[in-house]
């Protein structure tokens, strides 16, 4: 015995499978299975292109404020005033 799965084995865990589950049941749960490995992978592919857009946003220079105190309108004249 080298400590690896023989075919014999697989046959065994697909045996008591079918026993505790039911052949009727099999299905629904091998669907159910594949629709949440389809979410799970979306998941990680949408959580990598989150990743990926956070390290481009901080490899950008960072954001100049264009308003400036020097540019600022301060003086209004009276006729305009309300």
């Amino acid at each position: 015995m080298t400590g690896a799965f023989e075919p014999w084995h697989i046959l065994l865990i697909l045996a008591i499978t079918v026993v505790l589950f039911g052949a009727k049941r099999l299905p629904v749960a091998a669907r159910s299975m594949g629709q949440s490995l389809r979410i799970f992978k979306s998941e990680l592919r949408q959580s990598a292109q989150d990743d990926a857009a956070e390290a481009e946003q901080a490899s950008l220079p960072p954001h100049q404020d264009l308003r400036h105190e020097d540019h600022a309108v301060t003086d209004i004249p009276d006729r305009l005033r309300a």
